[in-house]
């Protein structure tokens, strides 16, 4: 087995998600130099925390996690930059797997979880970029934790960045852009994202469900949240 193991890291060495510099094993996810830049949210709970804070709007939200905080001029950047545009799906499966066990390990409410969603992207984009980063970690996250994956939500409008928008911009922005596109009928959705900035993105898909699903209860989970809004 060490043998193979070595063999792997000859041809295939683990690398730093972000710099790409290489790292004693592939269960490291930073070097010691982008570790000491990353900041981690250090979440205790998963109903009691600055997420479920700026969800607040949402009343029939469970819970919402994630590990990491992004600021906008950290080393995160180049990789949520890697992961969304730079065609390296391996690092979205790879933070995927991080964010399950961080998940897990975290106090949440018992709770019985129907299905995992993900914000979905247009047609458009997914053209360009060849994969929808969200449903790459819903995907991972669904298999890890033997929960369906569910493509119940659907983009129907292409829009802009909205980088430089506030939260009513943001929701006035996508209202309407996504629609629940299943007849089913379910009690409990997880909504996976990349990044949480807002919260506008994971309202604007819960107001889908809603419209057909009026009592589907939602968590949220995400790699990152901003550090700011």
């Amino acid at each position: 087995m060490r043998f193979f193991e070595y063999l792997s890291e000859v041809f295939f060495p683990s690398v730093c998600v972000t710099c790409g510099i290489s790292v004693a094993n592939d269960k490291q996810l930073f070097c010691a130099e982008c570790l000491s830049q990353t900041v981690f949210t250090n979440f205790q709970t998963a109903y009691n925390n600055e997420m479920m804070d700026r969800l607040i709007s949402i009343k029939v939200l469970k819970n919402a996690f994630a590990p990491l905080y992004f600021k906008k001029n950290g080393r995160l950047k180049e990789l949520f930059y890697k992961i969304k545009y730079g065609n390296r799906p391996d690092i979205a499966k790879k933070m995927a797997t991080y964010l399950c066990q961080e998940w897990q390990n975290c106090e949440k409410n018992d709770f019985k979880v129907d299905g995992i969603c993900y914000v979905p992207i247009h047609t458009v984009k997914l053209s360009k970029r060849g994969y929808n980063q969200s449903e790459i970690i819903a995907r991972e996250i669904s298999e890890s934790l033997n929960i369906p994956l569910l493509h119940f939500l659907e983009r129907k409008k292409n829009i802009e960045t909205q980088t430089h928008f506030g939260r009513m911009d943001r929701l006035k922005n996508q209202e309407g852009t996504i629609v629940y596109n299943s007849s089913k009928i379910v009690n409990h959705l997880i909504i996976v994202d990349d990044i949480m900035t807002t919260g506008a993105t994971i309202e604007t898909c819960y107001n889908a469900i809603r419209l057909k699903n009026a009592n589907c209860s939602i968590s949220v989970l995400t790699l990152a949240v901003t550090d700011s809004w």
